[in-house]
């Protein structure tokens, strides 16, 4: 099943793909639909209009003063959507779900020859299930429906993708972190250095900025979000190897995710994004 992507460019330019190669870099995903006319109809009720070649803005943020103020218009906006507005199945929930049987317990081996799923796919939406209560891991790497998920299969219900659970509070942004304002400063820059992330970010009263934005910039790293490039930046120190460049692969909206044993925990998503290697 092909989803159609809104994006947007720093300048606040609203754009519409077909798929994700066609999503320019340097652009932020806004929401994506199974159906290209409910998109763009969404997306354009919510936006500004410009006065010519009918171009659609994220409002706020051509006026922005800098990039903090855009990132709040393009949190505003992103957040008007709702939890429920654009959800589009979930096709690899339902791929797994497609595969089990009742009683049979299958591997990630198993359900990877059987569906068109990657292992991290497969990881990823079964993480999902279970937190649907569909499905349990009855040991490591290998997967069984639960008795809800025997009925639910019944069914025939569609599963929905977005957030699996309503929001409950347990979850508190905490818009002030200065990890939060790392992942959000993330959004609008390509390649970078710690230091240009600290500077950014840092108000002065943290402790060890240093040291916290890079655990975390390692963070996302292990998780495919960030990437460490080859060639070094020159520090200006004789005996220095210079610093670790960075260049951003993905941005998924404006929560910052977080550190969990196996991976990072990405709350736009409502996924598990597994370690990489």
């Amino acid at each position: 099943m092909s989803f159609e992507y809104a994006y947007c460019w720093r300048s606040g330019i609203i754009g519409f793909a077909s798929s994700e190669s066609e999503i320019p870099d340097d652009t932020i995903v806004l929401a994506k639909h199974v159906s290209k006319d409910k998109l763009h109809d969404a997306v354009a009720v919510r936006a500004r209009h410009g006065r010519f070649d009918k171009i659609l803005l994220v409002p706020g943020i051509p006026e922005a003063e800098d990039d903090e103020e855009a990132l709040e218009a393009l949190d505003k906006f992103i957040q008007c959507f709702g939890e429920n507005a654009m959800r589009g199945v979930a096709v690899r929930q339902h791929a797994l779900m497609d595969a089990l049987r009742p009683g049979l317990c299958l591997t990630v081996d198993d359900l990877e020859a059987v569906t068109p799923l990657s292992r991290r796919a497969i990881s990823q939406a079964a993480t999902a299930l279970i937190f649907r209560g569909l499905l349990e891991r009855v040991e490591i790497g290998c997967y069984q429906l639960t008795g809800a998920g025997v009925d639910f299969k019944a069914s025939g219900a569609p599963l929905n993708s977005g957030p699996i659970r309503p929001k409950s509070g347990h979850y508190k942004r905490r818009p002030k972190s200065m990890r939060t304002r790392i992942w959000r400063a993330l959004a609008v820059m390509d390649k970078f250095t710690i230091r240009d992330v600290v500077s950014v970010t840092a108000h002065g009263g943290e402790r060890d900025a240093l040291n916290n934005a890079g655990r975390y910039l390692r963070d996302l790293c292990r998780a495919g979000y960030l990437r460490r490039m080859a060639v070094r930046e020159r520090d200006g120190v004789p005996t220095s190897n210079g610093l670790v460049r960075y260049t951003r692969l993905r941005h998924t909206g404006p929560i910052a995710p977080t550190k969990r044993q196996s991976g990072m925990f990405d709350h736009n998503l409502q996924e598990l994004v597994p370690w990489i290697g």
